[in-house]
């Protein structure tokens, strides 16, 4: 369970238990990250040695359930634009972006984990290695210490981004508006004020984050 150890324990829980009550009982599981395979192979593989791509060090990206479903539902949503190059956020107590040309994922903002990417409601999202070099180096922080920093870095930290996304979070999907890629918005129904304001707030603490490596695979 280690790219995803706050999701993994809940999805394998009632996994196990159907098992052990009906073990003949056929299961079927849908996987978030099978979205994003039709991303390039220069998209997915890290600037490190073959050897570790080949091994499974590789974007992978997450939320793959949620962008197969914008996808299916632009061309009645937003017909000028579903065919063509379009970026996409699914914005919750988990955040990423998506980057899609004629409907496929072709980039995304979560990597290897879905702690990758877009600050989240406890995850901090993208990090240069050097700052996890430091910490270990100079700092002497252990992996475990680490682990429960950058997992809920936000939760206790004093961030602009934590007072915006918290556990109680109304997740949304909604294309990004962006010139150069010819994007725009998708009203969806708000169910309240509160939820509204979120939104808002995460249009404009996460968006301008999206990637710019996934901005230029996405206008390439």
């Amino acid at each position: 369970m280690p790219l995803a150890p706050l999701h993994e324990p809940h999805n394998l829980a009632p996994i196990k238990m159907a098992m052990s009550l009906n073990p003949e009982l056929p299961q079927v599981a849908c996987f978030d990250t099978a979205f994003h395979r039709t991303a390039p192979e220069v998209e997915q593989a890290f600037a490190l040695p073959y050897s570790f791509y080949e091994e499974g060090i590789r974007r992978y990206g997450f939320h793959g359930l949620s962008y197969e479903y914008i996808a299916s539902v632009l061309s009645e949503r937003a017909p000028e634009i579903a065919n063509g190059r379009v970026i996409v956020a699914h914005l919750g107590n988990g955040c990423s972006a998506c980057a899609l040309r004629n409907r496929i994922s072709i980039a995304t903002t979560m990597g290897f984990t879905a702690l990758d990417g877009l600050p989240m409601g406890t995850r901090c999202g993208e990090l240069d290695a050097g700052v996890v070099l430091h910490l270990i180096q100079q700092q002497r922080m252990s992996a475990e210490e680490l682990v429960d920093l950058l997992l809920a870095a936000l939760a206790c930290s004093g961030s602009p981004a934590s007072p915006l996304i918290s556990a109680n979070s109304c997740p949304a999907t909604i294309p990004v508006r962006a010139s150069p890629l010819r994007c725009s918005a998708i009203e969806l129904p708000a169910t309240s004020t509160r939820s509204q304001q979120h939104w808002a707030a995460l249009t404009e603490l996460c968006l301008p984050r999206v990637s710019v490596r996934m901005r230029r695979r996405c206008e390439a």
